[in-house]
Formats: structure tokens, sequence, C-alpha cells
């Protein structure tokens, strides 16, 4: 494409295959972070209302097996939702919130899944993972698990300033050897 035409494409309203706007890249995040707080809002009122039906609406104490089963459908939240982004993105080649916005990232479905592992939203995955250890008495690997997510969001800041300057890609999208582009709505996966 050359510079004029890029220029053009930009101030048009929609032009597919060019760097989508700031607006629509944090309108798609917003969008994927609405769909995880939806899944673990669910799967809170899930745990809830399991506790409160096995204690008879709280006037018996809570059996540690009931209780463990609430604490597990309450994590089952986080990996639930990247398993939906990442299966999402190799599949259809966007996440939810991506495909609202007409968007799409290009490269081949393992790059698409790397680019939301390095995504400072895999920041909740990796993050998950250190708490999971945790309970399994792994503090090595915890605090493995904890400085990648750390390190995800570090890179989701250099991201973000390098999101001021129009059109530059994203760290994720370095690392992963992907581009985010418009797509045409009629087009979008």
């Amino acid at each position: 494409m050359m510079p004029g035409m890029l220029a053009t494409a930009l101030r048009t309203p929609f032009a597919p295959g060019v760097p989508p706007s700031r607006r629509a890249r944090w309108g798609a995040v917003a969008i994927d972070i609405l769909v995880g707080a939806g899944l673990a809002a669910g799967a809170l009122a899930g745990g809830t209302a399991w506790l409160l039906v096995r204690t008879e609406a709280g006037t018996r104490d809570v059996p540690s097996g009931d209780a463990a089963f609430a604490f597990a459908l309450l994590l089952s939240a986080v990996p639930a939702w990247l398993t939906l982004l990442a299966f999402s993105l190799a599949t259809r080649g966007a996440t939810p919130g991506q495909r609202s916005r007409h968007l799409e990232v290009q490269g081949a479905p393992w790059r698409r899944v790397v680019r939301l592992a390095v995504h400072p939203l895999g920041a909740a995955g990796w993050l998950w993972l250190a708490v999971v250890a945790m309970i399994a008495i792994l503090p090595t690997l915890a605090l493995l698990f904890a400085s990648l997510g750390v390190t995800v969001l570090a890179g989701g800041v250099l991201s973000s300033l390098l999101a001021l300057r129009r059109g530059e890609p994203g760290v994720h999208d370095r690392v992963a050897s992907t581009r985010l582009i418009r797509a045409h709505p009629r087009e979008a996966p």
C-alpha cells in the first residue's frame, strides 16, 4: 500500500486491512474483559447458590467438600474465559471483542494463541496459574508464573505507550509475529 493510500485509508471511517484506531482496540479489550467478568459473575452466582442450597440458606455449617466445590467453580472462570478467547482467536482470527469491533488478527492460528499468552489479557492466566501453584504448595512455580504475569502486564504498559503512535504494533504482536487489522464488516470472522 502506498503511503498516500494509507493516509487516505486512515481518514476514512472504515478501511479494511489497515491498523485499527485506538478506540477500536480499547473497545475490543473492554468487551473481552466484560465477557470474562460475566463468566466470573456466573461462577460466583453458581458457587453462592450451591452453598446456599447445601447449607439450607445458611442455617447449617458449610461442609468442606462443598466449600471446595464452590471455590473450584469460582477458580474455573479464568481458564474458561481464556480458553474461549484462545479458541476464538485460533478458529476465527478474533476474540469476541475484536469481532464486535470488526477487527481480526493476521497470522497462523498458533501465533494468534501465542499473542494472547503475551497480551495483557493473558496476564490473568499466568496469575491464575500462580494461585493454583500456591494452593498446591509449589512456591517456586508460583513465583515463576507470577513473574510471567507481571512481565506480561509490563509489556501491556509498553504496548499502551506504543499505541499512542497510530499503527504501531503492540509488544504482543511483535513477539507473536501477528498483526491486528480492520476487517471488512461483511468478512469479519
